[in-house]
Formats: structure tokens, C-alpha cells, sequence
């Protein structure tokens, strides 16, 4: 029932801060992207592996010269696998008791400004959703998600069973479709 509470209140908080931010969206084309945040949630080393393999794609592929990673890890200690100098990690000893980061945390990631934000978190989570709604991005994408859409400039439909290999390949073949020609 705390648990709850606490939950409630950290939402009630989130979107109180979501309403007074002031966010000027942008459809941008991927070729037009210089920085992008990725936001998921250390969840296995697939996933952390698979987050890797997006980030060297859109890098090299795609042209991004300043990306930066930013994971929540649920668990009590550093995972292994995780190479905490190539990402930005937080977990339980970040947050607040109503799940929201702490100020001392989020207020230097919430002061810089990317080109592009994209969601890899699975599911709607505070601690996460934070961050989603108040980064400041031109432009937002994730997939479709009752509790996440109203953060979102751009929402992808993919089936429940896809990865978020298939996520990513979706998101930057619509941003590729985004006319360049309109935006000058």
C-alpha cells in the first residue's frame, strides 16, 4: 500500500513538473540528428548488448556524433557486463521514496539539450518516465504506450514480440521518411 502512495504521488509530481515544461518539438530528419539520448533499463546482458549495437549504428551509420546512454539499473549492484564509463547509470540509491531521481542526479542530465530522444525502456516505469518527459529533445520517439504517450512526438506501433533491434530499425526508418526538404 506505500508502495502504492508513494508511486501515485511521484506521478502526480511528474506530471505536475510535464505540464510546466516549455518544449519547442521539431520533426527532424535521422541526417539532421548531431545529439540523441537513449533511455532504457538494464534489464539482461542481451538487452545491454543489443543497446550497444544501436548506439555503434546510429554513430556510425547514421552520422550521430554525441550520443549518450542512460540506464536504470534495477539491480542492488553494477551488472558485469555494464561498462559504466560508457553509460549513465542510476538505480534505487538516485531516487527519491516516491520513485522520482533526486535533484543531485538529474539536474545536470536535465539541463542539456539533444536533437533526439528515443525510449528503449519496456515498460512505463517512474524512475524512468522521469527522465522521458522532462530531457529536453526536439524530438521524442517511442513505442506505443498508454501510460508514455502523452511524452511522445512520435509513436511506433510494433508488435508485442518484436525487440528493440526491430524498435530501433522502425524508429530510423521513419525519421529517415521525415521530409528535409520542409524543414529548411
Amino acid at each position: 500500500m506505500i508502495g502504492f502512495l508513494a508511486n501515485s504521488i511521484g506521478r502526480w509530481q511528474l506530471k505536475k513538473q510535464f505540464a510546466k515544461v516549455n518544449r519547442e518539438t521539431e520533426a527532424i530528419n535521422i541526417s539532421q540528428v548531431k545529439s540523441a539520448v537513449l533511455v532504457f533499463t538494464v534489464l539482461d546482458e542481451k538487452m545491454y548488448t543489443d543497446i550497444l549495437k544501436i548506439s555503434t549504428a546510429l554513430k556510425r551509420e547514421e552520422g550521430i556524433s554525441e550520443l549518450t546512454l542512460l540506464a536504470f539499473n534495477p539491480n542492488k549492484e553494477i551488472p558485469k557486463y555494464i561498462d559504466d564509463q560508457q553509460i549513465t547509470l542510476f538505480g534505487e540509491k538516485e531516487l527519491s521514496i516516491t520513485g522520482i531521481p533526486k535533484a543531485e542526479f538529474s539536474m545536470e542530465l536535465l539541463r542539456e539539450k539533444f536533437d533526439l530522444l528515443l525510449d528503449f525502456t519496456p515498460d512505463s516505469f517512474l524512475p524512468t518516465d522521469y527522465f522521458l518527459a522532462l530531457l529536453y529533445a526536439k524530438t521524442k520517439v517511442g513505442k506505443a504506450s498508454v501510460e508514455k504517450d502523452y511524452i511522445f512526438d512520435l509513436i511506433i506501433d510494433i508488435p508485442v514480440e518484436s525487440t528493440i533491434l526491430d524498435l530501433s530499425k522502425n524508429i530510423i526508418r521513419y525519421l529517415k521518411m521525415i521530409n528535409k526538404a520542409k524543414l529548411q
